[in-house]
């Protein structure tokens, strides 16, 4: 320290030794001592300082790892989140392709059936539910059932008579069919939707060993089925008596196929039009099969009548027989791609219209082509018209036999190896010939075909057209191509009741719908 005469006193000591600096007597406080006190407190703020310096640079150092844990917290959220959102789009995406393949249309098959239809694919080792009907079974009525019923289930009606009941089958790609024995569903009055006594809503839906009958509706189109849905097939089934037998809408994704079944009387009362109603009534459908099958005894209404893109007409028995008088024997009526192979088709003394088969005579679908290939014709009506043709286009008919009196076609098409039996226009030309003889016209528009007295078949009477042991029509035939995309060769025929059986030519093929074959097919 420096003295007031200008000395300087100094100590070895640090700061932090001095407790206190002590001038005059008793201790008393002096300015050096005040000056050592600040000198304490001044460090002792520095520490303090020190201290809060210290614990800030600590708070900080938790603030931005708080900040780190958010940002990764955040971070993990967003991911979270995109995740789920990811997760969802996934399921929608399943969903929307389950939903693709559950109302999928049926795929195409190859000719000469249509799409066939297909349950919704299951898990492996899954089977389908089966939903049992009947007394004492889980349900007793077949309608208690279609209310049951989900996507790909199996319905199974127990043998039996179910009075009154009708049903309204929603669910997709269900097969229902009838076990044990026939069942029978008969209408009593009683209508579904005021439509039918099954409205089909649901796609891609089989039918089997079921009869339908009695079906009537104020609009007196009451239908045994009436299909609202895409794709149905008709096996083993019969419809009798109803105002319609089958009755679809229109459906460009629809596909129907009928086989082995019977449609016989599905009429109704008119005032105006006395009695009408068609055995069969496709809508503006894809395509339309109808084979190995019985249609008969429609009176002014149509045995067969379809709007539908594609027909296949093959290997069927269709006639008004003894108790019909059809309009028409089948009514294409807006033409349409179509193939008549392998028919039996009988037009009754009161048969309503001139013309068997009939082709666009409402409309013109895209394709116009007709092929009408080995069907047995005949006409027990005074005079007509076998094949009649309103669309533009043209007609191919080989290897028919035209047994009764009427024009073979009317309309543009060609003509080659008919067998013409007794036709009225052509009397002069077959006059003369005995038996079996036949004569092939050696010019005009029937050259290349042959002409006959007698067709030789089995039992007319009670139409059996099959041929016997001397026929004009045994090896007369020509091998036919193709057409609508399909083979014209049949390789079946209808055989009573409701059956096929395979056909084999040998040599040359027979015309008309049956092939000699000296067994089973001679009377």
């Amino acid at each position: 320290m420096k003295l007031k005469d200008g000395r300087v006193l100094s100590l070895p000591v640090d700061r932090e030794e001095v407790d206190s600096i002590a001038f005059g007597p008793g201790g008393a406080d002096s300015p050096a001592r005040r000056a050592a006190d600040r000198l304490r407190g001044d460090a002792e703020s520095v520490r303090s300082a020190s201290d809060a310096v210290a614990r800030a640079e600590e708070a900080v150092r938790k603030a931005e790892a708080a900040a780190r844990a958010a940002q990764a917290a955040a971070a993990a959220a967003e991911k979270a989140s995109s995740e789920a959102r990811k997760a969802g789009e996934e399921a929608r995406a399943a969903a929307s392709a389950a939903g693709r393949v559950a109302h999928k249309p049926p795929r195409r098959a190859e000719p000469p059936g249509p799409a066939r239809n297909e349950p919704a694919p299951r898990a492996e080792g899954d089977p389908p539910r089966v939903l049992k009907v009947g007394p004492g079974q889980p349900y007793t009525l077949p309608s208690q059932a279609a209310k049951a019923a989900g996507n790909g289930d199996v319905i199974e009606i127990q043998a039996g008579t179910y009075n009154g009941d009708v049903a309204i089958w929603r669910a997709d790609n269900l097969v229902i069919r009838g076990v044990g024995g026939p069942v029978r569903l008969l209408a009593g009055g009683r209508a579904a939707q005021d439509k039918g006594i099954w409205v089909i809503a649901g796609d891609n839906t089989t039918v089997q060993n079921i009869e339908f009958s009695g079906a009537r509706v104020r609009d007196r189109n009451g239908a045994g089925i009436r299909q609202e849905g895409a794709g149905l097939i008709v096996r083993h089934c019969r419809f009798v008596g109803n105002e319609m037998g089958i009755l679809t809408g229109s459906n460009p994704r629809s596909d129907i196929l009928i086989e082995h079944s019977e449609f016989a009387r599905n009429t109704t009362d008119y005032e105006r039009y006395k009695s009408l109603g068609h055995n069969v009534y496709i809508g503006r459908v894809r395509s339309f099969t109808l084979r190995h099958s019985w249609v008969h005894g429609a009176v002014t209404g149509h045995n067969v009548k379809s709007r539908a893109l594609r027909n296949l007409i093959l290997y069927n028995r269709i006639g008004d027989e003894a108790e019909g008088g059809s309009s028409y024997l089948v009514d294409l009526s807006n033409g349409g791609a179509s193939v008549l192979l392998g028919n039996v088709l009988h037009q009754g003394p009161r048969a309503d219209n001139w013309a068997m088969v009939s082709y666009g005579t409402e409309g013109a679908n895209p394709d116009q082509s007709l092929f009408v290939v080995n069907n047995t014709f005949v006409n027990d009506k005074g005079d007509g018209i076998f094949v009649r043709r309103i669309t533009a286009g043209e007609t191919v008919m080989v290897n028919n036999i035209l047994a009764g009196k009427g024009k073979p076609l009317v309309g543009g098409g060609r003509l080659r190896a008919n067998l013409i039996v007794g036709a009225g226009g052509l009397a002069g030309a077959v006059r003369g010939l005995l038996g079996g003889d036949a004569a092939r016209p050696g010019s005009g528009a029937l050259e290349g075909n042959l002409l006959a007295a007698e067709a030789g078949f089995a039992d007319p009477q009670k139409f059996d057209f099959r041929l016997t042991q001397g026929s004009p029509a045994i090896d007369a035939g020509e091998s036919p191509a193709s057409g609508a995309g399909m083979s014209l060769r049949p390789d079946s025929e209808y055989r009573h009741a409701l059956m096929a059986v395979e056909r084999r030519p040998r040599g040359a093929p027979d015309i008309g719908a049956f092939e000699f074959a000296g067994g089973w097919n001679a009377p």
